[in-house]
């Protein structure tokens, strides 16, 4: 397995995993890949909160590049 260390999304000021559990949501603590497995994101279960957006990178309708970082240093975007 392999922890999720975090997460930066253009236009972003910060990142926070959250995930849903009895209808509340909270903060997702330590979120790991399991071997060979999946870690899902998905609307009503986990999911990365954004905070202070700047709306001149930010628009409707467009894309942002996020980039994921594991534990191990590895990157993804």
């Amino acid at each position: 397995p392999v922890g999720v260390a975090g997460v930066y999304i253009e236009g972003a000021q910060s990142t926070e995993f959250h995930q849903m559990s009895d209808g509340k949501m909270g903060t997702l603590e330590d979120p790991t890949v399991p071997a060979k497995g999946a870690l899902k994101f998905e609307p009503g279960g986990n999911h990365v909160m954004v905070f202070d957006l700047d709306e001149d990178k930010l628009k409707p309708n467009t894309t942002s590049e996020v980039t994921v970082t594991f534990s191990d240093g590895d990157k993804i975007s």
